[in-house]
C-alpha cells in the first residue's frame, strides 16, 4: 500500500471540512427552528431574528450541499439520451456538459460577487443592524466559484479519458 500523497490528504481534509460545515449548518438551523416553534407555542414569545437567520442558513445549506455534490460529480442531471450514445460520443457529451456547467457557475460566481460587493457598499445589515449582511451572503460567490472550479477539473478529467463515478 502506497503512502497517501499531499493532494490525497488535502482532499480528505477538504471533504471533512465541507461535511462538518454542512452538518453544523443543518443542526444549527434545526435547533433554531425548533426553539422558535417551542417558544412561540409554549411561551407565546419568539425571537425577532429567527426568520432572517433561517433564510440565510437555508442559503448556506443549499450552497454547501451543492459544493459537496460537485466534489463527487453527483449533481442532478437529466440523463435520457446517454443510454443510447456510444462511449466515445458519451465522453464528449459529458465533457461539453461539464464545461457548460463550469461556465454557468463561473458566471453565477462573478455576478454574485458583484451582488455581495454592492451589499457591502450599501452597508446592508442583518439581525437588527448587528452584523453586515455581506458576511452571510459571501457563500454565494465562494460556493459558485468552487463548483465552477470542480466542474472545470471534471471536464479536463473527461478530456484526458479518466473515469469517474458517474460513468
Amino acid at each position: 500500500m502506497s503512502k497517501p500523497s499531499a493532494l490525497d490528504s488535502l482532499d480528505r481534509y477538504g471533504r471533512l471540512a465541507e461535511n462538518a460545515f454542512l452538518m453544523i449548518a443543518i443542526v444549527l438551523m434545526l435547533v433554531v427552528a425548533v426553539t422558535e416553534i417551542v417558544s412561540r407555542e409554549v411561551f407565546n414569545s419568539g425571537f425577532a431574528w429567527t426568520g432572517e437567520f433561517l433564510r440565510l442558513t437555508v442559503l448556506w445549506v443549499a450552497l454547501l450541499g451543492s459544493i459537496a455534490a460537485s466534489r463527487d460529480h453527483r449533481h442532478l442531471r437529466i440523463d435520457v439520451l446517454s443510454r443510447f450514445m456510444s462511449p466515445r460520443i458519451l465522453r464528449w457529451n459529458n465533457f461539453l456538459v461539464d464545461v457548460f456547467t463550469a461556465f454557468v457557475c463561473a458566471l453565477l460566481a462573478y455576478y454574485s460577487f458583484q451582488f455581495v460587493a454592492e451589499t457591502r457598499e450599501y452597508e446592508d445589515m442583518a439581525f437588527g443592524a448587528t452584523s453586515p449582511l455581506w458576511w452571510f451572503q459571501s457563500i454565494l460567490p465562494i460556493g459558485f466559484g468552487l463548483i465552477a472550479w470542480r466542474y472545470l477539473l471534471w471536464s479536463f478529467r473527461r478530456l484526458l479519458g479518466f473515469k469517474d463515478a458517474s460513468q
